[in-house]
């Protein structure tokens, strides 16, 4: 269990619910260690943008904007969300967010599920830097040595849940709901592009076990930040 893929079935059978709630719940642990070094930033609202990086990005990236909007409550402006697919050209990530007047005044928060290379948020954070807005990087997982260079890069922090960790919702396109082509700025619809009847079961189920995560974990850290 936890290893490969989601099998699908006739219907979203009780094995397949319990892989899908395993998987989304072992990401709390990463989770909390990252609040713990955004507690600051998050205390003090200065994450006014958030940029989650698709595919399975996506995945901690709801959790984590829900916490954060929970700590922010009437206090601070929430931060809008926009998501860019892994490995967008920074041209064109920088092209879309002028066009759209995406910007930040205070820090943008970038999430991801794992940097192994730094290759899949490259364009993304270039563009940032460009732009000249501060930014942290959050990460499920990353390999030894990136944390220490992307911060030479940015000037800003990354926070890591763990190190040389895989987390389990990496490539599981079926629970983020969307698939990335390499080459496109944004992901597509999983289920539209695959026909699958199964997918957007899986995809509301994924949704409920984020809320409720979501919902446990605000339980634990609102009175810490």
């Amino acid at each position: 269990m936890g290893e490969g893929r989601i099998k699908f079935n006739n219907k979203l059978e009780e094995s397949t619910q319990k892989d899908i709630e395993m998987r989304v719940k072992s990401l709390k642990e990463a989770i909390v260690w990252m609040f713990v070094g955004m507690r600051d930033r998050v205390r003090n609202g200065e994450y006014d943008l958030i940029i989650g990086e698709d595919a399975s990005g996506r995945i901690p990236t709801l959790v984590i904007k829900k916490v954060i909007d929970a700590a922010y409550g009437d206090k601070f402006f929430h931060p809008k969300t926009v998501f860019f697919a892994g490995r967008s050209n920074q041209e064109e990530v920088l092209e879309f967010m002028l066009k759209n007047e995406i910007h930040s005044e205070k820090r943008v928060l970038v999430v991801t599920d794992a940097i192994f290379s730094g290759s899949s948020i490259m364009g993304i954070i270039t563009a940032l830097k460009k732009q000249g807005m501060a930014f942290d990087v959050a990460t499920l997982g990353s390999n030894s040595g990136i944390k220490e260079w992307i911060e030479s890069f940015s000037s800003g922090k990354v926070f890591v849940g763990f190190k040389d960790h895989v987390p389990l919702v990496y490539e599981q396109r079926e629970m983020s709901g969307v698939r990335k082509t390499t080459g496109d700025l944004h992901s597509e619809s999983y289920v539209k592009m695959t026909e699958n009847s199964q997918g957007q079961k899986v995809v509301d189920y994924t949704r409920e076990q984020i809320d409720e995560l979501a919902g446990d974990l605000i339980t634990e850290l609102l009175p810490k930040l």
